[in-house]
């Protein structure tokens, strides 16, 4: 999730994929993520900001936030940096994708 001053951008994650992760089910399942949305929503629009939700399938780990490129590297949870073969740039994977989901949710805002 990324907040802005007038702009929440989220990542609308499925609950069922989430959930096969047995090591974290309780605790995902325990959550409602749906009525977070819900109720992030309406804040939003209550205090007059814009929200928008990213695609389940965006990249946003796999791409790199300076250059572009898409690693064919499969979800890891176990790597939390990785080197673009491109730019050569040394990326923490929570920062990368929380940058490229800021920059998606820009251009949905301005897309509008």
């Amino acid at each position: 999730m990324v907040i802005l001053k007038y702009l929440i951008c989220v990542v609308n994650k499925i609950v069922n994929e989430i959930s096969r992760n047995h090591t974290q089910v309780k605790s995902i399942l325990d959550v409602s993520f749906n009525r977070i949305y819900e109720l992030l929503k309406r804040k939003t629009k209550q205090q007059g900001k814009d929200y928008y939700q990213i695609d389940t399938y965006y990249p946003s780990s796999k791409k790199c936030s300076h250059c572009g490129e898409i690693t064919k590297i499969t979800d890891n949870l176990s790597i939390r940096k990785r080197k673009c073969k491109v730019c050569v740039n040394i990326n923490d994977q929570d920062i990368n994708a929380s940058i490229n989901i800021m920059f998606e949710g820009l251009k949905l805002h301005y897309q509008s």
